[in-house]
């Protein structure tokens, strides 16, 4: 009957199987063959999903044979009934039977990984940290154990508790350092220290990661983040070089642009001027820039090259950023006035005059910008001999600055202008 039962399976007639099986429990249930039988039909049931007839066959066998292997193995068979059925608490609970009566048996190493993977799941599917910390504690050889060591950490991350994802984080390193998930997780241990601005521990952290992760696909983010910290502490010609990395790795278009723009700023601090225009200028080749990043880089290139003197090619590039579309009015006031600025120091003074103008059609009535440009047109009419535009500039001034000093010297010049007038 056993042979007849195995010659089915092979043929297809897992029925006829489990009939021969079962016909041979029924003659005698303690017999070996019986329980071989009962393992065999527990097994056939088990994988064809057939859970509550499995469990009649592996509650048989552990209840009727005196070998403890034996036993255990279908202790553990039930259980697996109750982990595929999604009943993980009560699978726990028969994986543990087995790893707490059962030691020495074989069946014992693989009841703790299912026990693993069992706590593993109640931790994911229910939210729950505590049963993925359970998991690290209690089966720390288990392969799952850095992935609930990484989840816990990534909870805290996700959540922004920014000083609990580090914590988790380097225990994740600490315990697991072979893990293939160790990259990922002294990277965000890294942004984690850089997000709470712990910058000095956040600095080794980044170093570290580039040390032990040289060729890790988080290797230009960790660059760009480690170059920010140098440039916000002043090291400029460290943080240029880190940009200058990223944007030879291949990065997304985003990333790109930032380092350029930073690369730029690095550059322009250390007096590279033209360099620094170069990599700003690169950002416009692509057509990928938005509104606002091409404002970003036409405004920036155009300081640089009035610090330059080069006062033509910064008007133009006022004039590229006052092009784009939707600027905002307190942005345009700025760029109206900075224009004229330079159209003014190359000789230009009716476009000069044009710019200030429209500086002060802009924004708020006491923005400092305006202001500014309303001293320059005043000035420029007085030079010109239009004393009625001058006094009118003069008036404006008065009556909508902050700077006590300011409105006095307004009212001085407006008195002068209205004595001569007169």
């Amino acid at each position: 009957l056993y042979q007849y039962g195995l010659c089915a399976v092979r043929n297809d007639k897992p029925g006829d199987a489990v009939d021969a099986w079962e016909r041979i429990t029924a003659l005698d249930p303690s017999d070996d063959l019986a329980l071989k039988a009962w393992q065999r039909a527990g097994d056939l049931y088990f994988h064809t999903g057939h859970f509550d007839n499995a469990r009649k066959c592996y509650g048989s066998l552990a209840g009727q044979t005196a070998d403890p292997d034996a036993a255990a193995r279908g202790l553990l068979s039930l259980a697996m009934c109750d982990y595929n059925e999604g009943l993980d608490e009560k699978a726990l609970t028969g994986f543990r039977k087995v790893m707490s009566g059962h030691e020495g048996t074989p069946v014992v190493e693989e009841a703790m990984e299912m026990a693993a993977r069992a706590v593993y799941r109640l931790g994911i599917d229910n939210h729950d940290s505590g049963r993925l910390a359970q998991l690290v504690d209690e089966f720390p050889a288990s392969p799952l154990a850095a992935d609930a060591q990484f989840e816990i950490g990534l909870r805290h991350y996700e959540e922004k508790m920014y000083t609990g994802a580090a914590v988790e984080f380097k225990r994740m390193v600490n315990l697991f350092p072979t893990s293939s998930s160790a990259g990922r997780a002294w990277f965000l241990m890294a942004d984690s220290w850089t997000q709470i601005d712990s910058v000095e521990t956040a600095r080794v952290a980044w170093v570290q990661f580039l040390e032990y992760f040289p060729e890790s696909s988080l290797r230009p983010s960790a660059v760009f983040r480690l170059g920010m910290i140098r440039f916000n502490e002043g090291d400029y010609t460290t943080a240029a070089a880190d940009f200058a990395e990223v944007l030879e790795s291949g990065v997304d278009v985003e990333t790109e642009y930032a380092a350029a723009y930073n690369l730029g700023m690095s550059l322009r601090i250390l007096g590279k001027k033209e360099e620094a225009i170069a990599a700003l200028a690169s950002q416009r080749t692509g057509g990928e820039n938005d509104d606002v990043k091409k404002l970003e880089l036409a405004r920036l290139v155009g300081e640089i090259h009035e610090e330059e003197g080069a006062f033509d090619n910064a008007a133009a590039e006022y004039a590229r950023a006052l092009g784009i579309e939707g600027v905002d009015p307190g942005v345009a006031v700025e760029l109206h006035y900075r224009q004229g600025l330079c159209l003014e120091k190359r000789g230009d003074v009716t476009g000069a005059m044009s710019s200030y103008k429209e500086a002060m059609a802009f924004g708020g009535k006491t923005d400092p910008f305006r202001l500014s440009a309303v001293a320059r047109y005043a000035s420029l009419n007085e030079e010109k001999g239009d004393f009625k535009g001058a006094l009118l500039a003069y008036r404006d001034l008065m009556k909508n600055t902050d700077d006590p000093e300011l409105a006095v010297a307004a009212r001085e010049r407006a008195d002068e202008i209205e004595n001569a007038m007169r």
